[in-house]
């Protein structure tokens, strides 16, 4: 061999190419060694980006996903983050405000059916205190568990903290046993008498209060 083809031969083992049968094919001129690189197909090993490149592009796109606007979690606890949230307490509140005003809107709804038109404020006013006037026995029941009179006053009904617990709060079983037997009624209806009795007294108007505070419930 000569030393022009052993040149050729060793630039041909640099580009790794060999015979389909798996010899080398060493081109025999340096022509053909020109054609062979015009011809050749691309190596992709070679064209392939540096890893350092990868790791830029990934973290790149990464970093974009990671603020991007559908990230809902993100979103949600970015926009919370700008408001106070409610504490019990505040909850509680609301949650016996929204209580109180669905009830006096079935209130002036049953008004409305009975009247064929919307109640006026003092016929509402004056439906709360019937129905409170009528609680007599029940209101007698809590007494006896509170060493109270068994005629109490319109503010103490309204205002005392003690009842107000009583009849806010959910009763407990043994104590809604008591007065249902007091009663001679069940359990549910009981119950339901409680609720009543609490909403009809926490919707009543300050000015009801104040006006009739000192009437005893007989003669509501």
């Amino acid at each position: 061999m000569t030393q022009s083809n052993t040149q050729l031969e060793n630039l041909w083992n640099i580009g790794g190419t060999t015979h389909p049968d798996g010899a080398s094919e060493v081109p025999e001129t340096a022509d053909e060694l020109e054609n062979h690189w015009i011809d050749r197909e691309p190596n992709e090993e070679l064209l392939a980006p540096d890893d350092d490149d990868d790791d830029d592009v990934y973290i790149e796109i990464e970093s974009e996903i990671g603020e991007a606007p559908g990230d809902s979690v993100r979103m949600y606890l970015r926009e919370i983050g700008q408001f106070r949230l409610l504490k019990a307490p505040d909850e509680h509140v609301l949650a016996r405000h929204i209580e109180g005003e669905k009830h006096l809107t079935m209130l002036e709804k049953e008004l409305t059916e009975r009247e064929g038109r919307p109640p006026r404020p003092w016929e509402s006013t004056y439906a709360l205190l019937s129905r409170i006037g009528n609680t007599g026995p029940l209101v007698a029941g809590l007494a006896s568990q509170l060493k109270w009179p068994d005629d109490p006053t319109l503010s103490q009904i309204a205002g005392d903290p003690v009842l107000r617990n009583l009849i806010d709060e959910p009763l407990a079983p043994e104590l809604l046993s008591q007065i249902s037997e007091i009663l001679k009624g069940t359990e549910e209806d009981t119950y339901c008498r409680i609720v009543n009795l609490s909403l009809d007294s926490r919707v009543l108007p300050a000015v009801a209060i104040e006006e009739l505070g000192e009437c005893p419930l007989s003669q509501l």
